[in-house]
């Protein structure tokens, strides 16, 4: 039986030949994801070793074609393994990481920003302590109003360089990897005034991304002055690809409709740009009919929408999204140009790789997922249904085409919203339920209206009239953030899901991946493992009560199974902010704080609302097993919890246990100790 299995599996997999190119990708990601779960630095060398091993194999065994394969998925997994461990090596040189530390800084602003409590954030590169040279970027956040620097001004100030902090959520992106990966050699705050200085006469005085970035951040600055907040903030991330200046708000309005993706720069808005110009300049070619009948219109167009398509990246900061957007919008624009069928796996396959083999540390970040989720499963769709749908439209009046655009909106949605739903969920804990409904309504105003007006906008920026088209933008924006809030406030539009642990995801990923790649009717066994790994959320109950890695911040379930916040230390607001976006935490209000602060003090006990009780020494038991009081000292079963990693707690079904939030890892972003 199992002989036979195999035979069948070999035979299936042999008949497949023209999918086999999607493997290529998929493996090397594979040698990435095994570099960076490792929890410590591998040696250079034994990579080296491992594959010179597997070429010297593979020549033994040259002329053995059946374990040709084999081998070939085995130098594949090595080296994407050794690609993400060069891109470290070379990172590792170029930047140093400081943290933790007072220094007096100054250099040269690359970036202006803003952070999440409206400070303004200059990132410095050239860096000097005094009179000692500093490698890498230096992010740093004034806490002074004053400061109205530009994008290659130099300035110094006195500043604390910060250790890059955890996400205070367990399975959670690792920002220290991040920073290191984007050059950053330390984040902090300035201790006073920041001042302008002359720049050293032997500093570059012209730099190509850093003449974009201030070019950037100059249409930043009208857009903020020319409009409502509200409005620039979006207009923001959608022309400069910065999204720090939109209120918190409208961030959680568009995340909780599920629009969130309309926010970054991605295949959305350079695929939207790159068809209008396409069509723009079909259309204005067949009005010179010797130009119409000499040339390929299609060509030409191809040409100028991809041209287009590389302003609109660069002006937009190039984010990964955007970056695996431009791939493939040029790859289906190169097919056009070369009459190559333009939609098709191969194509995404392509993508894929370009951008693990330039950034290897994407294939860890939540954008390269969702989106790659996203173009994947729309492709293979497509691939399979296209022609179904084409022949329902055919030949329809306006009215019926109209319907069919909207019906083809909402089976696109459901398509991208089913392939990134695990993603969510495991990276955020939560799932936007009305995605349809957002996307249904914001669907024809961002193909009609938003879009187009960005287009204008680009075509307009070089002659300084950007107020006309910004005022059009800007109507639009106003009616998506109504739409967003609208849906937003409908009930159960999100549900959070806490239970789905690193095996039931990736049971789910390489189960979803095997449906797409193949097209025979084995392709179906992956839906076997996207069901095991949707069980695995069943089996793992929630937290009781969360330790933030400082220990400072403690939430506590109460009887109606809320998270709650305790008045019990200062948990910061970074971390308030990110518990309450995935676990839905309560933030007391002025009279529940006054009566957790009776609790906390032991003067009076609230069973039927939080199992807690305390002594007049701040000294409190939850549900008889956790014991922590104010100097921090928390105990579980009588045995201490691990502040500088911080826990998971849970106490349910008589079971009594806990669980790092982080893991203890030892690598070149960050510290051992």
């Amino acid at each position: 039986m199992i002989r036979r299995f195999l035979q069948n599996f070999y035979g299936n997999f042999i008949e497949e030949q023209t999918r086999w190119i999607a493997l290529v990708p998929i493996l090397f990601g594979i040698g990435i994801g095994i570099y960076f779960a490792l929890p410590f630095e591998p040696k250079y060398w034994v990579t080296l070793l491992i594959i010179e091993f597997l070429l010297f194999v593979f020549y033994l065994l040259r002329r053995n074609t059946a374990l040709h394969l084999p081998l070939y998925g085995l130098l594949l997994i090595t080296l994407g393994f050794a690609n993400a461990q060069l891109h470290t090596i070379y990172q590792s040189r170029r930047i140093e990481m400081l943290s933790n530390t007072v220094t007096y800084i100054s250099g040269r602003v690359v970036d202006v920003s803003q952070s999440t409590r409206g400070k303004t954030r200059y990132t410095l590169e050239n860096a000097f302590d005094f009179d000692k040279p500093l490698k890498g970027r230096f992010r740093i956040t004034s806490m002074t109003k004053d400061n109205d620097f530009e994008i290659g001004d130099c300035v110094e100030t006195a500043a604390k360089l910060l250790e890059a902090s955890p996400l205070p959520i367990k399975n959670s992106f690792d920002l220290s990897r991040k920073y290191f990966f984007d050059g950053l050699s330390a984040t902090g705050y300035t201790l006073g005034d920041t001042f302008k200085i002359a720049c050293p006469e032997n500093m570059k005085t012209s730099d190509f991304l850093m003449e974009i970035n201030a070019f950037r951040g100059k249409v930043a600055g009208r857009i903020n002055k020319a409009l409502p907040i509200d409005e620039a903030g979006i207009i923001d991330a959608l022309l400069v690809g910065e999204k720090s200046y939109i209120p918190q708000q409208i961030t959680d309005n568009y995340r909780n409709s599920g629009l969130a993706h309309f926010l970054a720069v991605s295949g959305l808005h350079l695929g939207t740009i790159a068809g209008l110009v396409f069509f723009l300049v079909r259309w204005l070619i067949s009005l010179f009919p010797f130009l119409a009948l000499r040339y390929d219109s299609k060509k030409i167009a191809a040409v100028f929408s991809i041209l287009f398509a590389f302003m609109y990246l660069l002006i937009s900061g190039a984010a990964i999204p955007a970056q695996r957007a431009f791939i493939m919008v040029s790859t289906v624009l190169v097919g056009v140009m070369f009459n190559r069928q333009a939609i098709s796996l191969r194509m995404v396959s392509f993508a894929a790789l370009m951008v693990l083999i330039i950034s290897p540390a994407a294939l860890v970040s939540v954008s390269f997922q969702m989106s790659f989720a996203a173009v994947t499963a729309l492709v293979v769709f497509y691939e399979k249904f296209a022609q179904k749908i084409s022949a329902w439209s055919y030949d329809r009046g306006f009215i019926m085409k109209a319907f069919y655009y909207l019906i083809g909106v909402v089976i696109c949605d459901f398509v991208a919203s089913l392939a990134t739903s695990p993603f969510a969920i495991y990276h955020f804990q939560r799932l936007a339920l009305y995605t349809s409904l957002g996307n249904l309504l914001a669907g024809p105003l961002i193909a009609f209206w938003v879009m187009p007006a960005i287009l204008i906008c680009l075509a307009v920026l070089p002659f300084g009239i950007l107020i006309y088209p910004l005022k059009i933008l800007a109507y639009g924006i106003w009616i998506m953030n109504y739409i967003t809030a609208y849906v937003a406030a409908l009930p159960y539009s999100v549900l959070y899901v806490h239970s789905l642990e690193f095996g039931g995801f990736l049971l789910i990923v390489c189960g979803a991946i095997w449906l797409c790649v193949w097209q025979k009717n084995w392709r179906y066994y992956g839906v076997i493992a996207i069901i095991a790994g949707c069980i695995t959320m069943f089996g793992k109950p929630v937290p009781d009560a969360i330790i933030s890695f400082d220990g400072n911040g403690v939430a506590l379930r109460d009887q109606s199974g809320v998270m709650t916040l305790v008045p019990l230390g200062r948990a910061n607001n970074w971390t308030r902010e990110i518990w309450r976006q995935n676990f839905e935490l309560k933030i007391p209000d002025k009279e529940e704080q006054k009566v957790l602060k009776n609790i906390f003090a032991g003067k009076e006990n609230k069973p039927d609302w939080i199992d807690v009780s305390c002594d007049g020494n701040k000294n409190c038991t939850y549900k008889n097993a956790l014991k922590f009081n104010a100097d921090g000292a928390i105990l579980l079963n009588g045995k201490p919890v691990s502040k500088k990693y911080g826990a998971y707690v849970y106490i349910s079904g008589g079971k009594i246990y806990s669980e790092p939030m982080i893991s203890p890892s030892c690598r070149p972003w960050k510290n051992c100790d």
